[in-house]
């Protein structure tokens, strides 16, 4: 099948759509998932830490044929650096340890699935300019071009699926780092159209959240939960903040 060429991981593309909304939640999309995931960070095994992104179409304008997306997350730790533990690219200490799906055949169902198994794509992790304890993960995926998904108002979409595995959390070789606090913040999606249709929005408001939180440490600040702050000592959260802060510059 030949899928909708996309500028793979650039997210500048398209003009900002007011009130599109997006969620971020652990276990299942919107409120049939979790804010918090907490792990004992004992064992290798079980299964992997499942982290749901799922959006609704722009509420004004023309309809969306849907053909792909592009999204950024990006990861705050309450920790001064990023640790081993998160550093999940290429030849770091847990490379591969997430991987990225778009295939909901198998469930969960509570939102819509709109890639009907046809979907394929694409992740990086990557550092930020943020500071050293900010990172990122950039993902994109696309169905065929010929068979564009007509995405109707007020639905809420399956976006992506992110399994974070327990590997290399305990034994020899295990990386340090998985009980400090994390803040996991959706920034935002872009939904791609056929290019004559001169539309790809980017979803940037929340419908009920646009973060997760792993472990403990951190309090939701602004509107419709946009965010998290460090809940650490104050020296800690003085970074934290600042580069929270220049989500919005």
């Amino acid at each position: 099948m030949r899928l909708v060429t996309i500028a793979v991981l650039s997210l500048g593309l398209g003009a900002s759509a007011a009130h599109a909304q997006i969620n971020l939640s652990w276990s299942d999309c919107g409120v049939a998932g979790t804010e918090h995931r907490f792990f004992g960070c004992e064992t290798n095994e079980g299964p992997p830490y499942l982290l749901y992104g799922s959006f609704m179409a722009p509420s004004f304008g023309d309809e969306i044929h849907f053909l792909g997306l592009n999204a950024r997350l990006r990861l705050y730790s309450s920790e001064s650096a990023t640790p081993d533990w998160w550093k999940l690219g290429s030849g770091e200490c847990r490379a591969g340890a997430v991987s990225m799906s778009v295939d909901f055949l198998s469930g969960p169902y509570t939102c819509t699935d709109l890639w009907l198994g046809r979907g394929a794509g694409g992740m990086v992790w990557e550092t930020t300019s943020l500071g050293p304890n900010v990172s990122q993960i950039r993902l994109t995926a696309a169905i065929p071009i010929e068979e564009p998904y007509v995405l109707e108002q007020d639905v809420e979409y399956y976006a992506f699926r992110l399994a974070f595995r327990r590997d290399r959390t305990v034994g020899p070789g295990a990386c340090s780092g998985c009980d400090p606090a994390h803040c996991i913040f959706l920034d935002e999606i872009q939904l791609f159209q056929d290019p004559k249709r001169a539309n790809d929005p980017i979803l940037n408001y929340p419908i009920h959240r646009m973060h997760t939180v792993w472990q403990n440490g951190f309090a939701v600040y602004g509107h419709g939960g946009r965010g998290c702050v460090d809940g650490a000592p104050t020296a800690a959260r003085a970074t934290t903040w600042g580069t929270v802060k220049a989500l919005y510059r």
